[in-house]
């Protein structure tokens, strides 16, 4: 959704050089062999054996040597200088392969965030808050996805950046419930009582009891937590903790007119339109968000409970100011009454 989340110094190359038979040229980080053949040979292949000496018959090899490769015309010190430099270049290379895959995971890691915090920064400038991301939105058509009927829900499979760890198949497509479904998320810090709005938003409290029948939350952690004025929530949901996860399936958004985000709050996380899956956030302080992400319910007990979480702070803020908090919130269960 879009509420959340969450170099390189190349060493300098010494270059010497020295130039053997066949006008072969060796640096401090290279040695190559000279280009040099046998009678006839295609000097077009490179480092082909020479004939050395005479006195053999025709078409004969005879005593051979390849400029470059030969020992009497590279020095010790010539030899441990480019052994020396080798190790570096490799040691260099190294470190670049894993600098790149470093850089890949944090711009992958900004795009996620990037995508719901440019409407939070139009709202409220200079806060430093994001808005909850879930995953990046996937392009490809479900256009074989069969069309639902008129009341009911449609989940199709989500991105494939969003794949559930198990596969915990999809919620019936005919919503369960109408009214108000009352369940307790009991979590490390202490229990959260909430109320699903099942009139409202019936195809995502469908989906949210669909999963907690199927123990999809349990010994998840709430990865994100935000303090910042414009947004104090706490973001829960994902199996893999990293704000990319899901159950596999996404559906589209409900209950967004005149969505307001006070204290008390529930609502879903998403990357886009139409990409809710697991990923939910609980609101317990006042927050600026433009009316984008499902309100499917509200929190009725444990308010005490989040804001004891958000006064304990952030242990690693990233570039938003949002990040795990320090005091580790683990859904243990999520119970709904009456099941």
């Amino acid at each position: 959704m879009g509420a959340m989340r969450r170099g390189r110094a190349t060493p300098g190359q010494s270059r010497g050089a020295f130039e053997g038979t066949g006008g072969a040229v060796a640096t401090a980080n290279e040695i190559r062999p000279s280009p040099c053949r046998v009678g006839g040979g295609d000097p077009g292949r490179g480092a082909g054996p020479v004939r050395t000496g005479g006195g053999g018959p025709a078409g004969s090899r005879g005593p051979l040597l390849c400029a470059a490769r030969s020992p009497d015309l590279i020095t010790p010190e010539a030899r441990h200088v480019a052994g020396k430099d080798r190790k570096k270049e490799l040691a260099r290379q190294r470190y670049e392969r894993q600098q790149a895959r470093r850089r890949a995971q944090e711009a992958r890691a900004r795009r996620i965030r990037i995508i719901g915090s440019v409407t939070l920064v139009a709202i409220v400038a200079g806060s430093g808050a994001g808005v909850v991301a879930l995953m990046s939105k996937d392009d490809a058509s479900n256009a074989e996805e069969p069309q639902p009927k008129a009341g009911d829900c449609s989940y199709t499979p989500a991105a494939q950046e969003a794949k559930a760890p198990k596969d915990v198949g999809r919620p019936d497509a005919k919503p369960q419930y109408k009214g108000p479904v009352n369940a307790t998320i009991k979590t490390s810090q202490g229990d959260v009582g909430i109320e699903l709005d099942g009139a409202k938003a019936p195809c995502t409290t469908n989906s949210f009891v669909f999963l907690a029948a199927k123990k999809f939350f349990e010994k998840t952690s709430c990865h994100r937590l935000s303090t910042g004025e414009g947004l104090k929530m706490l973001q829960c949901g994902d199996p893999t903790g990293t704000g990319t996860g899901g159950p596999g399936y996404q559906f589209a958004d409900e209950n967004l007119a005149g969505a307001k985000y006070t204290k008390g709050t529930l609502a879903m996380a998403n990357s886009g339109p139409g990409t809710n899956g697991s990923q939910f956030f609980l609101v317990y302080g006042d927050s600026q968000l433009q009316p984008n992400y499902t309100v499917f319910g509200k929190i009725t007990s444990g308010l005490d409970k989040l804001e004891k979480v958000a006064k304990g702070g952030i242990s690693k803020p990233g570039d938003d100011g949002t990040g795990e908090p320090k005091k580790k919130v683990t859904i243990q269960s999520v119970a709904i009454a009456g099941n």
